[in-house]
């Protein structure tokens, strides 16, 4: 069974993972991620959501860095 690592600052991994399974849910690029990643075993669900935690974790900081807003037609990378 896979496990959240322990590693890293516990409060943002705490803050991310309701978000990133929000996330999974209703933004079609985080769905397509985690879906990607499932597809490669059906057991690792959590890998997937951790996935999308990054993926929001990285938005959130290049936002902050560039001083922009969200823009929800931005095209994504793979």
């Amino acid at each position: 069974r896979t496990r959240i690592s322990k590693q890293g600052n516990t409060r943002i991994r705490g803050c991310l993972y309701m978000p990133a399974l929000s996330a999974v849910r209703s933004n079609e690029p985080i769905r397509n991620l985690h879906l990607r990643i499932c597809e490669r075993n059906p057991n690792t669900r959590k890998k997937g959501i951790i996935a999308a935690m990054r993926k929001l974790l990285v938005l959130i900081f290049v936002l902050w860095k560039k001083d922009e807003p969200y823009d929800p037609n931005h095209v994504w990378k793979a």
